[in-house]
C-alpha cells in the first residue's frame, strides 16, 4: 500500500487495519512458539537415539572383543586336534598304558553293572545270583627282587621227661548243639510271592553293591581314568 493510499483513509480503517496485523503477528508468534517446541522436542529425541547408538556401539565392540577370543581359542583347540591326530600329542610308549586303562576302566564298568543286574533280579526271585568274575588287574612292571637276609633257625629247647610218665589223652573237644532245623517256606502263597521266602532269599543273596552304588563307583574310576589321562 502506497503512502498515498494511506493519506486517503480514514481513522477507522486504519486502526482495523492495525488490528489484523496485530492478530496475524500474534498468530505468526504462537506459530512459531510452537515450532520452537517440536525443535526441541526433536533435538531431545535425538540425543536419546545418539546415546543408544553410542550404547549399542560400545556393545558391538565388547561383543567383536569376544568374538576374537573365541576365535583364537577354536584355532588353538583345532591345533591341538591336529596335533593329537598326527600322533605328536602323544608319546610312543605311553599308547599302551592308555589303552590298558581304559580297557580296564571298560571291564569295571561292565562288572559293576552285571553285579547290579544280578542282585537286583535275586530280589525279585527271576534269576538266582550268580558270581561274576573280577575283572583283570592291570600287571605292573616286575622290580628288582632284593634277596631278604635268611635268620639262622634257633634250636628248640630239649625237655627231658620222665620214662614212667604217660602222656595224657587230649580232652575230646565238645560237639555244638545241632541247630534246629528251620522250615523251608513256600515260593508262593495264595498265587502271590510268599513274603517269608522273599525275605529268606535276601538273606542267602550274596552282599552284592547297590546298582547306583556300583554306577557311582564306575563313574569315580571314569573319571579319575579321564584326569589321568589329561595329566598326560
Amino acid at each position: 500500500m502506497t503512502d498515498k493510499e494511506l493519506r486517503k483513509l480514514r481513522r477507522q480503517d486504519l486502526l482495523q487495519l492495525l488490528l489484523a496485523q496485530s492478530r496475524e503477528v500474534a498468530r505468526q508468534q504462537e506459530l512459531g512458539d510452537e515450532l520452537r517446541g517440536e525443535y526441541e522436542q526433536q533435538q531431545e529425541t535425538d540425543r536419546r537415539l545418539k546415546d543408544k547408538l553410542d550404547e549399542k556401539d560400545a556393545q558391538l565392540e565388547r561383543l567383536k572383543k569376544k568374538l576374537d577370543q573365541k576365535d583364537a581359542e577354536i584355532a588353538a583347540l583345532r591345533q591341538q586336534v591336529a596335533r593329537l591326530r598326527a600322533g605328536k600329542g602323544v608319546k610312543p610308549e605311553e599308547v599302551g598304558s592308555v589303552t590298558e586303562i581304559a580297557r580296564h576302566i571298560n571291564d569295571i564298568f561292565q562288572s559293576a553293572q552285571q553285579q547290579a543286574e544280578a542282585y537286583m533280579n535275586s530280589l525279585t526271585g527271576e534269576v538266582p545270583p550268580v558270581e561274576l568274575p573280577e575283572p583283570e588287574e592291570i600287571e605292573e612292571p616286575e622290580q628288582a627282587l632284593v634277596p631278604e637276609p635268611v635268620a639262622e633257625p634257633i634250636p628248640e629247647p630239649v625237655v627231658e621227661t620222665a620214662p614212667d610218665a604217660e602222656p595224657e589223652a587230649p580232652a575230646a573237644p565238645e560237639q555244638p548243639a545241632p541247630a534246629p532245623k528251620r522250615e523251608q517256606p513256600a515260593r508262593r502263597r495264595h498265587g502271590k510271592k510268599n513274603p517269608a521266602w522273599v525275605e529268606q532269599e535276601e538273606q542267602k543273596a550274596p552282599a552284592a553293591l547297590d546298582r547306583d552304588d556300583a554306577m557311582g563307583i564306575a563313574k569315580d574310576l571314569i573319571k579319575a581314568g579321564t584326569a589321568w589321562l589329561k595329566k598326560k
